[in-house]
């Protein structure tokens, strides 16, 4: 008795799809961004997206008697920034050139390994989180609004001082007038100069402020005013506030006369010219 030869399988029914054919659908899986192509007998295929860095799904053949298993390889291009600790989905573990996916088998069908396919690159391509700024302490901000307060006060001249607020987070600027000028941060992240209005300093009732510096309800700010402008620049301009606000000029003060000068020293203040001769 004879036995009647076994038909041979057709290629679509031994092997439906490939592996190109997998990548292709993973590309599809992970957006528009992506494309696939293909390897000669679509044995591998490549997918590419919005990196650098390319993807081979293929068959790792080392092991050809375990069957091969289905992977990925590919090599992080430094600017894509990927984590070095991707979260894999299950089953699927890192290797030396990528990472292989343990059980997969054809019988899983084409949609299934696409999106295991697809989940796997999600998660390398994770962006890594960037370190955690820690600057050294005085370094990210070299001076505080006290410091500009007392190189203000410097750069008005005779008569002028400045004193700091708690943690130098405000400062204070004295001259020859009854106002005192404190320097702060308000909420807007605006550098503010206020003061107390007292009708025997005289201020002018419409001064002509430099510009950039701009009126508010308790004085005036310096717009667009920053850290990174450096202290003698914020000085700067927050002594021109202050002339202008003000209306001082040094010419009308006597800080020569021995009068004028224990006045400052019991009070802080200079004389104007010719009130130590009416006192």
């Amino acid at each position: 008795m004879t036995t009647a030869p076994q038909p041979t399988p057709s290629p679509t029914t031994t092997r439906p799809f490939s592996i190109s054919d997998i990548a292709r659908a993973a590309a599809r899986v992970l957006g528009d961004s992506w494309a696939a192509g293909k390897s000669n007998w679509e044995t591998a295929g490549y997918l590419r997206g919005p990196f650098h860095t390319q993807f081979v799904l293929e068959t790792d053949e080392r092991q050809p008697d375990e069957g091969g298993d289905l992977r990925l390889t590919y090599t992080p291009h430094p600017a894509d920034r990927f984590t070095t600790a991707p979260v894999l989905p299950d089953e699927v573990a890192e290797d030396e050139e990528g990472v292989h996916f343990e059980h997969a088998s054809p019988v899983d069908g084409i949609d299934s390994l696409a999106e295991l396919t697809a989940a796997t690159i999600r998660a390398i391509t994770t962006p890594a989180l960037p370190e955690p700024y820690n600057p050294a302490p005085g370094s990210e901000y070299p001076f505080s609004v006290s410091d500009i307060a007392r190189a203000a006060a410097h750069q008005l001249g005779d008569g002028w001082s400045a004193e700091s607020g708690p943690w130098g987070v405000t400062g204070t600027v004295s001259g020859p007038y009854n106002a005192k000028f404190t320097m702060a941060v308000d909420y807007d992240n605006d550098l503010c100069i206020s003061w107390d209005r007292f009708v025997g300093d005289g201020f002018p009732e419409h001064p002509e402020l430099p510009e950039s510096v701009c009126d508010y309800d308790d004085g005036v700010y310096l717009e667009l005013a920053a850290a990174c402008d450096g202290l003698e620049y914020l000085a700067d301009r927050s002594a021109a506030a202050i002339r202008a606000v003000t209306g001082y000029n040094p010419d009308d003060y006597d800080f020569e006369s021995s009068a004028s000068r224990q006045h400052h020293a019991d009070t802080g203040r200079y004389l104007r010219k010719g009130e130590a001769e009416s006192a």
